[in-house]
């Protein structure tokens, strides 16, 4: 997807990246700009559907995020249509068949032009409205937006995200989709601990369709809870940097078999939900 970032000086550099947010990052180096030198960037979602961001510092400066509208294709119908139509009356008196030569006008129905776009939007597209939505939630709205995302995308029995940084003393599953999700929301692993806490220690994904074969995974949830847990997708939230903020977890797709299309689903949007929560608390 394309961007364009216009300063607040009228300077504006057009950028190709996943989302706005990653769009942005790369801007601020167009314009020799140190995100790091910045006080916190602050963003808020204008009328029109672009983005407003400002600097936090004393200096104030400002941009407005852009996507550029993908192209709408017009077709027009090929060739023209031809309807005869019953001759009118005719006013004047005379024998058609001494008028071999004249033969009802048929009208002419002119091609009309037609729009044509894609009924579905694609993960690129879809990611974007994601990343706008999240882009001033909280942690917590943010990764349930980022969880029903993914469920749309890839079937499951049940799905959670566990949130948190270095920082933290662990990871804390702060949204959960499932029958027992309301059991889960709110428990806490620490790090390395069964599937969800080495996922995040070892920042990278985890794929295990036969559960009942792989010691990593924690039982005693599904002893508590009564679930029975088959297969697992874990995938950390990462950013660019590879700075982790969490694990997304998904529990039983319908033929007990994740796909690699299933996989580069949940990574790309972990992707998204970790630029979002970078810098954030």
């Amino acid at each position: 997807m394309e961007y364009t970032i216009t300063a607040g000086d009228g300077d504006s550099v057009k950028v190709e990246a996943e989302n706005w947010m990653v769009a942005m990052g790369r801007a601020l180096a167009f314009f020799d700009i140190d995100i790091s030198a910045c006080g916190g960037l602050s963003c808020s979602t204008n009328g029109d559907g672009s983005i407003h961001v400002e600097d936090g510092t004393h200096l104030q400066r400002r941009w407005v995020v852009r996507r550029l509208a993908p192209d709408i294709e017009v077709h027009v119908t090929p060739g023209s249509v031809r309807e005869r139509v019953a001759q009118p009356p005719d006013t004047m008196d005379r024998d058609d068949d001494t008028q071999p030569g004249l033969v009802p006008l048929p009208s002419i129905l002119m091609p009309g032009p037609t729009l044509h776009r894609e009924e579905t939007e694609s993960l690129a597209e879809r990611l974007f409205d994601l990343s706008m939505d999240i882009a001033a939630s909280d942690v917590g709205t943010a990764c349930n937006l980022t969880l029903d995302l993914i469920l749309s995308l890839v079937p499951a029995e049940a799905a959670s995200v566990a949130q948190g940084t270095l920082e933290d003393p662990g990871l804390v599953f702060v949204a959960a989709r499932g029958p027992v999700a309301d059991r889960i929301v709110g428990r806490e692993v620490r790090f390395g601990e069964g599937l969800v806490g080495m996922c995040f220690d070892m920042r990278g994904t985890l794929l295990v369709n036969d559960v009942a074969a792989d010691l990593r995974h924690l039982d005693h949830f599904d002893r508590e809870t009564g679930f029975r847990t088959l297969a697992v997708l874990c995938v950390p939230i990462l950013d660019h940097e590879g700075i982790g903020y969490g694990v997304v977890q998904l529990l039983n797709p319908p033929d007990r078999h994740f796909t690699p299309e299933h996989v580069e689903v949940v990574e790309t949007t972990a992707l998204t939900l970790a630029s979002s929560l970078r810098g954030r608390r």
